[in-house]
């Protein structure tokens, strides 16, 4: 039997000489220091990229979908912000956007108000329609809100509050649906963009 067999492979010095120093130190620490709790441990990096902190929502689940959601229908209003590019904005008659990932069995969106930046650029937007959010088994008809297509269609920059309100013919709150961001006539030659701020709820169905 060779001496090499005799080596610990989890030993700092084997990993080192396998790896070389610069990615053995990566290595060793990501097998012994990962719950270190310190700056670059490989735990510490995952919880940060998941934001868990000590100073996060109690009242937040994160879901199998990647999204924090409320854990139940008495915690805290929710923000999600979208940014809509030029080329999403031309295309949203045809492709809407989701907005917001479906919340679970049990649970429907429920949004409250759409806070707007639109950032104009060098071209006006002509044509389009408001810019309606929606519950993805429904259609712009059972909108939940709109964000008027005269913001998109300015030509300096604009920004608002815009509050949820649905027509009385509508029937637009679904169980476990994803809130979709669509529009009925095309935009058309304009290059700015968009940021919502969406606040809402998540209702107990």
């Amino acid at each position: 039997m060779s001496s090499s067999s005799n080596v610990d492979p989890m030993k700092k010095s084997s990993i080192y000489a396998t790896f070389g120093r610069y990615y053995g130190e990566k290595l060793y620490k990501l097998l012994f220091d990962c719950c270190s709790g310190l700056p670059g441990s490989f735990c510490y990096e995952v919880l940060k990229c998941l934001n868990i902190s000590p100073q996060g929502n109690a009242d937040l689940v994160l879901n199998q979908q990647g999204e924090w959601i409320q854990n139940s229908s008495g915690g805290s209003l929710l923000v999600k912000k979208i940014e809509l590019t030029s080329a999403q904005i031309l295309a949203l008659n045809t492709t809407p956007i989701t907005a917001i990932l479906a919340p679970g069995i049990g649970y429907a969106i429920s949004p409250i108000s759409i806070t707007y930046q639109y950032n104009y650029n060098t071209t006006d937007y002509t044509g389009g329609s408001n810019i309606t959010g929606y519950a993805n088994t429904k259609t712009i008809v059972d909108g939940l809100f709109n964000v008027s297509s005269l913001i998109v269609t300015a030509s300096e920059n604009k920004s608002g509050v815009v509050f949820s309100s649905s027509s009385t013919s509508a029937d637009g709150i679904v169980e476990n649906q994803s809130l979709l961001l669509g529009c009925n006539s095309p935009f058309v030659d304009g290059n700015g963009n968009l940021v919502l701020w969406i606040l809402y709820a998540l209702i107990e169905i």
